[in-house]
């Protein structure tokens, strides 16, 4: 399967060097986050490039855009985490940091519905909202909500 990534790599480096690449970056690209697998990416393309007649003043720019456009096409791993409450459980998936979809008591919630105010996302569930503050990539805490039935 060709992805932007090997399609980025197939147009600067050297065919004959393509698959020990591809391999090298992969081994690496399990063991580190998705920033420094991107940095590896773009340190390759500029030291093993096949632009050897353009100037490496100009090759680095050029480097970073092609790079900057891979990292684009290059989605968060969904991440989805469990958890519960006083009114029943949840579950919460996030793409980065980024809240892009949630179940209340196994019912899925409408992306559309989620609501984003900075780090404060409110999630619609029954009488009372769930209120989260995204801490970091799949990490998040809120105030549990009272438990379904029981008047305020």
């Amino acid at each position: 399967m060709t992805n932007t990534r090997e399609k980025l790599l197939r147009l600067l480096i050297d065919p004959a060097r393509i698959e020990e690449i591809l391999g090298d970056l992969e081994e690496s690209r399990g063991s580190r986050a998705a920033a420094s697998h991107c940095r590896d990416l773009l340190s390759v393309c500029v030291r093993q490039s096949r632009l050897r007649t353009v100037p490496r003043s100009l090759a680095l720019p050029l480097v970073a855009a092609l790079a900057a456009l891979v990292l684009l096409a290059y989605p968060a791993p969904l991440q989805t985490v469990l958890a519960a409450d006083d009114a029943g459980t949840f579950t919460i998936r996030f793409a980065g940091r980024e809240v892009v979809g949630a179940t209340v008591d196994g019912v899925e919630v409408p992306p559309k519905s989620i609501r984003h105010e900075g780090d404060l996302v409110i999630i619609p569930s029954g009488s009372e909202a769930l209120r989260l503050r995204v801490a970091g990539a799949a990490s998040f805490v809120w105030e549990s909500r009272q438990p379904t039935g029981v008047l305020r």
